[in-house]
């Protein structure tokens, strides 16, 4: 009776289990929470409208390693500076400054060195007179150069300019005289002075920018008549042969012809301006004239 009874249990068990497993594959979950689908497809939608993180679409490599983990535990706070140990610092690099350029001052040639001129000196020309601008001397220190005299110091004439080139200075002057008073009023100004001399092409070009008419220059065959020199001596034409071979010449076609303006000898030269060449002239007819001193 007793098997029985326990058999029956047994059956009885099983046949529990049994349902209880078909109600569970069946088992409605809406029936016991309704609201539950309606939080389910709005987590749904939510899910399908929010953007793909592609972080969770790539392949995880497994051949790599994966990132160490980071230490969740306490850090150690860094301590700010010390102020005093910075001031320290600065003093030791400053300090170390000052050490390499005390040894590079100590390598420093004295004989290198340059004295700067001490401004109280006194100028060795301070005592001179003014010179004229033909005379200026080239110094170092411009501000120890004489001091210039006026033009009308340097020349016979107030309206006379002063102008250098290459290695002559040379004065040009408006006031019009006769030959033989030009020749003189520039051997006046200095003993290397005389009427220009025009020997090269540069310094004929050079001369004619500067004047505006008929100009008396050095050229003259008083001499000799119908051999033209300047005033060193130097014969540069002869009215028979032509050109002198080696100089320079520029007169206009057909001068010289021995022919001037007034009744004196026309054995003077000048600068033509107007045909930018040359020509004979009577002497003593009046003219600007350029002197030259070299």
């Amino acid at each position: 009776m007793r098997q029985r009874v326990v058999a029956a249990r047994s059956v009885r068990s099983w046949l529990v289990a049994g349902v209880l497993l078909a109600f569970g594959c069946s088992f409605d979950a809406s029936a016991i929470a309704p609201g539950h689908d309606a939080r389910a497809s709005t987590d749904d939608e939510a899910e399908d409208a929010a953007p793909r993180d592609a972080r969770t679409d790539t392949p995880v490599d497994s051949s790599v390693p994966p990132p160490p983990k980071m230490d969740a535990g306490p850090q150690k706070p860094v301590d700010p500076p010390d102020a005093a140990g910075l001031d320290a610092a600065q003093g030791d690099a400053t300090a170390e400054d000052a050490a390499i350029d005390a040894a590079m001052d100590a390598d420093v040639d004295d004989d290198a060195a340059v004295d700067e001129p001490d401004a109280s000196e006194p100028c060795e020309h301070d005592d001179d007179p003014c010179v004229c601008p033909h005379e200026a001397l080239t110094t170092d220190d411009d501000a120890c150069a004489p001091p210039l005299c006026p033009i009308s110091e340097c020349t016979p004439d107030d309206d006379c300019r002063f102008l250098s080139f290459a290695e002559s200075s040379y004065y040009f002057c408006n006031d019009e005289y006769g030959w033989e008073q030009a020749r003189d009023r520039c051997e006046s100004i200095d003993g290397d002075a005389h009427l220009v001399s025009l020997e090269s092409a540069e310094e004929d070009q050079f001369v004619f920018e500067e004047i505006s008419g008929k100009t008396w220059m050095g050229g003259d065959d008083r001499g000799n008549e119908g051999r033209w020199r300047w005033p060193d001596g130097t014969a540069f034409y002869d009215d028979e042969d032509g050109e002198v071979p080696g100089t320079f010449n520029n007169w206009y076609a057909g001068e010289p012809n021995d022919q001037g303006l007034s009744m004196s000898d026309p054995d003077c030269m000048i600068y033509w301006h107007e045909n930018a060449t040359w020509a004979d002239a009577s002497c003593g007819d009046e003219h600007a004239y350029v002197c030259e001193i070299d």
